[in-house]
């Protein structure tokens, strides 16, 4: 996987990927931390076809919630 990984983080950053973790505790994503020399990035991955606007909802989420004024 980290190969594909690397190539992903390459063509949407420009960046070279210097270590990609496999991070435990999700079950419907599969999750990694991946340092590269200017950022540490968290890559969450899943079947499309079984979650198809997962990741949308998700980021309407985390806007709602940094609007919040308890964070």
């Amino acid at each position: 996987m980290a190969p594909i990984i690397e190539k992903i983080i390459f063509k949407e950053l420009s960046e070279k990927t210097n270590n990609i973790v496999s991070l435990s505790g999700g079950s419907i994503n599969t999750v990694y931390r991946c340092q590269t020399s200017l950022n540490d990035l968290i890559i969450k991955l899943n079947q499309k076809d079984h979650y198809p606007t997962m990741f949308e909802k998700e980021s309407k989420g985390l806007q709602l919630l940094s609007q919040s004024k308890f964070i």
